[in-house]
């Protein structure tokens, strides 16, 4: 799976880079140049990913007890 990340520019001058999925940031380099290559070799810790996806069905839940 291709991920996606989102970059913030700190006052200090170095860039983060933040994952879409596990909302990790596996980068935060002085020179943008290197981040493609650093989120690349990205990969989501299991047991984040697993606290988002319960999140996601307790809320899911609680909307559809919302909507009844």
């Amino acid at each position: 799976m291709k991920h996606k990340f989102a970059r913030r520019s700190n006052p200090d001058g170095t860039v983060d880079s933040i994952c879409s999925r596990c909302f990790q940031t596996p980068a935060s380099v002085s020179d943008e140049t290197e981040l493609p290559k650093l989120e690349q070799e990205h990969t989501c810790a299991p047991a984040i990913l697993a606290r988002f996806e319960y999140s996601n069905l307790f809320y899911r839940k609680l909307e559809e007890t919302k909507e009844s």
